[in-house]
């Protein structure tokens, strides 16, 4: 075996002399404490408490593999298939983005704006992670969620399903998209997106596993057009908003400024650049 016995602080040792060269320490404590969140349920508190206790077999297999496969770089959510977004548990694989913390900073905000809304409309929905949560907290909306990615939407339909959650997906690439007359027969009260925004020199910049593990497709726009989706969204949402409908954009924190004039020249009368809690640009907030 690889450790000396079976007890959780033996492979604590092991799963840090392991990782330590690809992580730092901080991120090497949070990648042990959610290894076992999702492999036992257990919260950094209850692991403290049990470091003295024995893993199975079984357990050890299957916790020496994900070490493996972080050495490797895998994200663990991908790992494990799983990971939490406003309180609520996800499945996620590399069809999509694992959902960030400051995604659910526009969430929150939609929510609190969003109490007498009907419709919802999400576009580039990916793992279903903005409408579902939206959902699970005001039931009363009617939610549609687009992709171009088949096998995204196949995620999303999962995750509404997993947390009782109506959520009409439709697969379309919305680049291509005239109207949204073509798919949608009804006049829609919010329309969010979190689009690509990353332009390819920005790669650099990027975490490996980000580039070795998540879909490309999610993520970049080409430097010469980095707001292309922007662009489209707004024209398009202009036409299909109520009178008082609202648009909420997640942002490329290096285009906040170039962003919201965009949505303006558009035609949206009232409209805000967002921060979030690091101090970035990150929404753009707008009316029709």
């Amino acid at each position: 075996m690889f450790v000396n016995d079976n007890k959780i602080a033996s492979f604590k040792t092991y799963f840090k002399n392991k990782l330590k060269n690809n992580y730092p320490e901080r991120e090497l404590n949070q990648l042990f404490e959610l290894s076992f969140y999702y492999l036992k349920g257990w919260e950094k508190i209850t692991l403290r408490i049990s470091e003295n206790q024995a893993l199975s077999e079984s357990e050890l297999l299957k916790l020496n593999h994900v070490v493996k496969r972080l050495l490797k770089n895998e994200p663990i959510q991908h790992i494990f298939n799983q990971t939490e977004f406003y309180g609520i548990p996800f499945y996620v694989d590399h069809n999509v983005l694992v959902p960030r913390q400051e995604t659910e900073e526009l969430v929150d905000l939609i929510i609190q704006n969003s109490k007498d809304k009907k419709v919802l409309l999400d576009i580039g929905t990916g793992s279903g992670c903005i409408p579902i949560a939206i959902g699970k907290n005001l039931p009363h909306l009617n939610l549609l969620a687009l992709d171009v990615s088949k096998k995204a939407l196949e995620v999303a339909k999962k995750n509404a399903e997993a947390n009782n959650v109506n959520l009409k997906l439709i697969h379309n690439d919305i680049l291509l998209l005239e109207d949204f007359s073509s798919i949608i027969d009804k006049k829609v009260d919010v329309i969010v997106s979190n689009p690509p925004y990353i332009t390819e020199k920005e790669k650099k910049q990027m975490a490996e596993n980000v580039l070795a593990y998540d879909p490309h497709l999610a993520l970049f726009v080409r430097n010469e057009t980095p707001l292309v989706f922007y662009e489209k969204i707004t024209a398009l949402a202009f036409k299909k908003l109520e009178t008082g409908g609202e648009l909420y954009f997640e942002i490329n924190e290096y285009f906040g400024l170039e962003t919201k004039q965009l949505v303006q020249e558009k035609g949206f009368q009232k409209v805000e650049l967002i921060q979030d809690i690091n101090g970035k640009d990150r929404i753009v907030y707008a009316v029709k």
